[in-house]
């Protein structure tokens, strides 16, 4: 019998190869061609990261007044707006009252600042509508960048483990994303 109907049969699917090379974005187990990094690549990585992020938490310090002034006119009061009516138990499609609310907290504009929410979005908006605007921003910057990690985790082990740099291929991620804002 030959081995590809025979590990079928067996119910031994982990050691088909097609299956190996695409198991470990479900699983626990690591990729087939992935190298151990060592203990000290592991620490320095580790410290890496922690230095950006002691940078980055550096900068908003520094110019938080300044993203304080400004977070009235990012997309995220319109979420945070949407998140404190849901709060309170209001229409967050209510021009009206999005617009005051708004207004309250720094925006100037003769519109509302909303969007017509999905109720999926809405099911998040309570959690960003919790603090104040600012924190809000703060969150909402957060998810935003945990979630292009996210996407370009995935799409390097989908489309680019094997046949492209890591690095390589996250330079080109974030380059498209600061040229498509």
């Amino acid at each position: 019998m030959p081995p590809r109907e025979r590990v079928f049969l067996t119910g031994n699917f982990l050691d088909h190869q097609p299956a190996r090379k695409w198991i470990h974005l479900f699983t626990a187990m690591s990729p087939p061609t992935s190298k151990k990094r060592t203990y000290p690549e592991r620490i320095l990585k580790i410290v890496v990261a922690a230095g950006l992020t002691a940078f980055l938490a550096y900068l908003s310090v520094l110019h938080s007044s300044e993203i304080q002034r400004n977070v009235a006119e990012r997309d995220s009061i319109a979420y945070w707006t949407a998140g404190r009516l849901l709060l309170h138990h209001q229409n967050p499609y209510d021009a009206e009252t999005v617009l005051k609310l708004e207004r309250r907290h720094g925006y100037s504009a003769d519109k509302p600042f909303s969007f017509a929410y999905s109720a999926l979005v809405l099911i998040s908006c309570p959690a960003i509508g919790i603090s104040v605007p600012f924190g809000a921003w703060m969150l909402w910057t957060a998810i935003s960048l945990a979630s292009l990690l996210f996407a370009l985790q995935l799409c390097w082990k989908i489309y680019g483990a094997g046949a492209i740099p890591r690095n390589l291929f996250s330079l080109i991620g974030y380059t498209l994303c600061l040229a498509h804002g």
